[in-house]
């Protein structure tokens, strides 16, 4: 008698069979579970589009039909409405990267690098996006730079990083444009070049990624590669601002306070620090607890002084640490304690 998957399901329903703890036997029984679900939904005539669907995938994919054995692997990992089970995600997309489906093998890599932890394994995943990297899969060659910039099962190679990296810029992904960037400002794995920097960050820059943006508005605000201009370092840093980045909220607020690059305004200064020390940003918070000391864009307010440069001086900001103190002398014991207080529980929060 020819065993079939069907024929298992059955045995699961009537109890006769359990489902091992683990081992390939696991991942068949499992496979037979989800046989029964479907069948059970047809029988019980509430069948839909979604559920025949289903059943196709599983028969083709059955057939050693590549796509649907992907297309089965990532709705284990991804699709909503359906229960995220990594192993069989494992089991469906291993068969499609077998067959050289670069998509199946990106995801492979993918969920080996950055799922669950009792399955996490750098070697397969550079393994499989060695393989996706090589038909030209982009966001694999970015990660296999990745994974060679930082030596995650692989040692440590900064050219063989650019060559990935440079293999993903090429086709248009910003990440990929933003680490080369970075490599040409630090000189990592290549002579350091700030035009070529500028270069890369202007590229990803150009597609809306944020910290491209700030880093190319600190080229222009330090003048490294491009004469110093404190206009383009406003727009650049606007522009990643605008998208929620903390970093270039701060450097944002630093430029209207001092009137740099656009018009002194404390009120915006203290707006946008007020964004960027809400995600904890210590310079902001630092600046805003000093504008609220001041009464400069804000009322006078020590307490709240006194809560955002305590905030900013458990990162060990030099100068929160010395006007923390020097506020502290202006609020009675219980101010302090309840400021305090409110400090020790705060949490950092995301930009709208």
């Amino acid at each position: 008698m020819r065993i079939t998957y069907g024929y298992i399901a059955v045995l699961l329903a009537k109890g006769l069979i359990s489902i091992p703890k683990r081992g390939y036997l696991r991942l068949m029984m499992k496979k037979c579970l989800f046989v029964l679900v479907l069948t059970l939904i047809g029988c019980s005539g509430v069948v839909v589009q979604k559920d025949t669907s289903l059943r196709t995938e599983l028969r083709l994919a059955d057939e050693g039909n590549a796509e649907a054995q992907y297309r089965l692997g990532r709705m284990y990992l991804t699709e909503v409405g359906y229960p995220r089970d990594n192993s069989l995600a494992s089991l469906w997309l291993s068969k499609a990267a077998n067959q050289g489906h670069a998509d199946a093998q990106f995801l492979l890599g993918l969920l080996f690098s950055t799922r669950d932890d009792s399955i996490k394994d750098y070697t397969q995943a550079s393994f499989w996006h060695h393989k996706a990297a090589n038909q030209g899969h982009v966001q694999s060659q970015f990660l296999l730079g990745k994974m060679y910039y930082e030596g995650l099962g692989l040692s440590k190679n900064y050219a063989q990083s650019l060559l990935w990296f440079r293999k993903s810029a090429d086709q248009g992904l910003a990440n990929a444009q933003f680490q080369l960037g970075i490599m040409y400002e630090d000189g990592t794995g290549v002579p350091e070049d700030y035009v070529q920097a500028i270069s890369w960050y202007r590229k990803a820059s150009d597609q809306g990624l944020p910290q491209a943006q700030y880093n190319l508005g600190l080229m222009y605000h330090n003048g490294r590669g491009v004469p110093r201009d404190n206009v383009q370092a406003f727009n650049w840093y606007n522009k990643a601002a605008d998208q929620g980045f903390a970093l270039a909220q701060s450097n944002l607020g630093v430029l209207y306070y001092n009137g740099s690059g656009v018009s002194k305004d404390f009120i915006r200064a203290a707006a946008w620090h007020r964004k960027a020390a809400d995600q904890g940003d210590a310079n902001s918070q630092y600046y805003l607890g000093a504008m609220y000391f001041l009464g400069k864009g804000v009322s006078k307010d020590y307490k709240l002084a006194y809560f955002w440069m305590l905030l900013s001086s458990v990162h060990g900001h030099e100068g929160a640490v010395k006007y923390r103190d020097i506020i502290e002398e202006n609020l009675t014991l219980q101010q302090r304690s309840e400021t305090q207080s409110e400090a020790t529980n705060w949490k950092p929060v995301k930009s709208n």
